[in-house]
């Protein structure tokens, strides 16, 4: 009878310990999953009420619904962002936690499509009632907003040929071809 004891609880002892063990690595296993993981996508909607946007993932043609805060959002220049500077089609990269029900918790969000540069190219129209000015660079067509603390500098016309060079410095969305918080505008003929 004695050894039908021991035998009973040593089986419960190592039932127990194994039973331990399973509970720390299931909560090990949950820990690595709970790391922030980096996500490349195209915006496909927006929810700004709910902050929350879906992504489409450029290699595996999935989407991903992203909840984010509005602190962090940013330019692929480093800067911050605002939520309105977000649009449909730009290229997204998301530092998060991918929980179980497919959904990304965001850490950070980086909008690739928003750069600070500057552009050279020829001014083809001025829209007077928008303050914006069309730029042709190569074969590509940006709209300029012309704020009021951008700096103009126009040299002047010697030629008199009417092609006049435009190099502007702001932020550039390129997916949505437009130019915000321009710095300055510098014209002069070609």
């Amino acid at each position: 009878m004695q050894t039908k004891t021991k035998l009973l609880g040593a089986f419960l002892l190592s039932l127990s310990l194994s039973l331990v063990f399973l509970l720390s690595a299931g909560s090990a296993l949950a820990k690595k999953n709970s790391k922030p993981r980096i996500f490349h996508g195209t915006v496909f909607s927006i929810d700004q009420e709910n902050n929350h946007l879906v992504i489409l993932r450029d290699k595996t043609s999935q989407n991903f619904t992203v909840s984010y805060s509005p602190s962090l959002l940013y330019r692929s220049s480093g800067g911050r962002a605002q939520e309105i500077e977000l649009n449909v089609g730009d290229k997204l990269k998301v530092k998060g936690v991918l929980q179980t029900d497919s959904t990304i918790t965001a850490k950070k969000i980086t909008d690739q499509s928003i750069k600070r540069k500057f552009l050279i190219g020829f001014m083809d129209s001025v829209n007077d009632e928008n303050d914006t000015l069309d730029l042709q660079v190569k074969n590509r067509l940006y709209l300029v907003n012309i704020e009021e603390f951008t700096d103009l500098l126009y040299r002047y016309d010697t030629l008199g040929n009417g092609r006049t060079r435009t190099k502007v410095k702001g932020i550039v969305n390129t997916n949505t071809k437009k130019l915000y918080k321009t710095e300055y505008i510098i014209m002069w003929s070609k």
